[in-house]
């Protein structure tokens, strides 16, 4: 059940940010921004799903309760930040 509700709230948050973010720089719709859109999404949800199996992972331990093992999954999120930020990284240069 998590595989499909995840994506399903992941995707339009993801779109409307990106969508978003790209109106305000003024950039049309091309086959760069399209694959930028493409990586922005891939990015959002696979984040948001090692932050809910890392969640579900400490559940199964009977250590933490649901409010303290999402606190403690999302512990990782800079580091998956810092993945998104390497990833992206190559794209800034083409804006320059």
């Amino acid at each position: 059940m998590e595989a499909v509700i995840i994506p399903c709230l992941t995707i339009p948050v993801s779109l409307i940010g990106t969508l978003a973010v790209m109106a305000a720089f003024g950039f049309s719709i091309n086959t760069l921004t399209l694959f930028g859109l493409i990586l922005a999404i891939a990015i959002v949800v696979d984040d948001a799903i090692v932050v809910v199996e890392n969640a579900s992972r400490l559940l199964e331990t009977g250590q933490y309760s649901p409010r303290e093992a999402v606190t403690k999954a999302m512990e990782r999120l800079p580091v998956l930040l810092s993945v998104w930020f390497l990833c992206c990284l190559p794209y800034l240069f083409l804006l320059c």
